[in-house]
């Protein structure tokens, strides 16, 4: 794992990773197997931190590992919660906060998608402000399957009950299978890993979707 650390050093670095997880310095050390005395050490000394301290904070935080690494803030989705599209009006979370929302395909498996409902920014100003949280809907297609199919337009009733407005300016993207398969793990979606979608079909499909009347 390359340790270039960019314009600011490496402790300052781990110091913005723990307080933007707000975390102590005995818990932050407690997830990655060291010591406190040892991340104490790398954020208040000018020290270079063994190759496997970086490699056990992106591993834990991936959404850390441009920050971490290369001084560069990823961009992506933090998903804080995930709802199968059949119960999507148990979610807690008001729809007034919902600022977009994207379909996500798997480029192989055609019957697999992501609803993602991105959330208003909270953290402006911080190592994270290029990160956005979001909701991720699962059991949904539009290729097909019955369930699938049902639990599409379930989502669509809600959404266009609450905030007509989010389909009207939806989007849709597709993901590599093996990028799509870490989501539900990660619980984050890089923004770069979303590529536009060239299958004309899934395109009408999309289309029909976000014109369909209820």
């Amino acid at each position: 794992m390359n340790q270039n650390t960019g314009s600011i050093g490496p402790g300052e670095k781990i110091n913005k990773i723990r307080e933007n997880l707000k975390m102590t310095r005995e818990r932050f050390a407690s997830e990655l197997g060291v010591s406190a005395d040892t991340v104490k050490s790398i954020e208040t000394k000018p020290i270079i931190p063994r190759a496997n301290i970086y490699e056990k904070i992106a591993a834990r935080w991936p959404e850390f590992g441009n920050f971490l690494l290369h001084g560069e803030r990823n961009v992506g989705f933090m998903i804080i919660s995930k709802i199968d599209a059949r119960w999507i009006e148990k979610i807690e979370i008001h729809h007034e906060s919902y600022e977009k929302l994207t379909l996500i395909q798997d480029r192989e498996s055609r019957y697999l998608m992501y609803g993602l409902i991105e959330l208003e920014n909270i953290f402006e100003n911080t190592a994270l402000e290029n990160f956005r949280r979001g909701l991720l809907i699962d059991t949904m297609s539009l290729e097909g399957g019955r369930r699938g199919l049902r639990y599409m337009e379930t989502f669509r009733e809600f959404i266009e009950k609450n905030r007509r407005d989010l389909i009207d300016d939806a989007e849709i993207f597709e993901m590599s299978s093996d990028e799509f398969a870490t989501i539900n793990s990660r619980m984050f979606i890089d923004k770069k890993s979303l590529c536009e979608i060239t299958n004309s079909e899934t395109i009408e499909k999309f289309n029909n979707w976000k014109n369909a009347v209820s």
